[in-house]
């Protein structure tokens, strides 16, 4: 009797399985755990879920930079040259220093072409001088001047003759007293060569050429 004990027991295990198995269609039942509630801060709201950032990074192509461009030319640079190579057809762009000025005020610029040292106008005792005016018909200039043995600063001045802005030229080297001198115009043209430098530089008088840093100071 107790040997037979344990195989009684036995069978009544396997029927209460069966019988298990039945209700539930042979199917296992899974438990699956409780999803737990996201934690709470001490004034019990939500914790903000921390979410990933993606920073894109944009790669801007930048425009370069011009640096040490050169200036633009005046307006009339190729008309200025043109009647500069009449006087002399070696004369270069790069040989003088432009500046426009109307010395008659018509409304037209007339020009102002101070030779440098990479020109044959150039010396010791001082550069040439061209002085251009403009062309009421056609927009030509016509030289009224070429002064030579001129240095930096030269100044317009308020006063004219027959017409035209008178100009202070300065003189230096070459044995030449160091001073400024006038150029007066004297209804044909400015003088070849200034003068004597007796005349002073004026508070109305406007710089046109400054003076420059450079072993002939020209």
């Amino acid at each position: 009797m107790s040997a037979g004990m344990p195989s009684a027991r036995l069978c009544r295990r396997q029927e209460a399985l069966a019988e298990d198995q039945s209700l539930s269609g042979g199917v296992e039942i899974l438990k699956i755990p409780a999803r737990k509630p996201p934690p709470r801060t001490v004034e019990g709201n939500m914790k903000p879920a921390v979410l990933p950032v993606v920073v894109s990074l944009a790669v801007f192509q930048l425009a370069p930079i011009a640096v040490g461009s050169p200036p633009d030319p005046p307006p009339h640079a190729k008309a200025v040259q043109a009647a500069l190579e009449k006087v002399d057809k070696e004369i270069k762009p790069e040989h003088y220093d432009l500046v426009e000025v109307d010395l008659d005020e018509d409304g037209r610029k007339d020009a102002l072409a101070l030779m440098n040292g990479q020109s044959s106008y150039s010396g010791s005792g001082g550069s040439t001088l061209f002085l251009l005016r403009a062309c009421k018909e056609d927009g030509k200039y016509t030289k009224v001047g070429s002064v030579s043995v001129v240095h930096a600063p030269i100044y317009l001045r308020t006063t004219r003759h027959h017409g035209l802005r008178d100009l202070l030229v300065t003189v230096r080297g070459g044995g030449a007293e160091p001073g400024v001198a006038v150029l007066a115009f004297d209804g044909k043209g400015y003088p070849r060569s200034p003068g004597e430098a007796t005349a002073k530089v004026e508070g109305k008088d406007k710089v046109l050429f400054a003076e420059k840093s450079g072993a002939d100071g020209s």
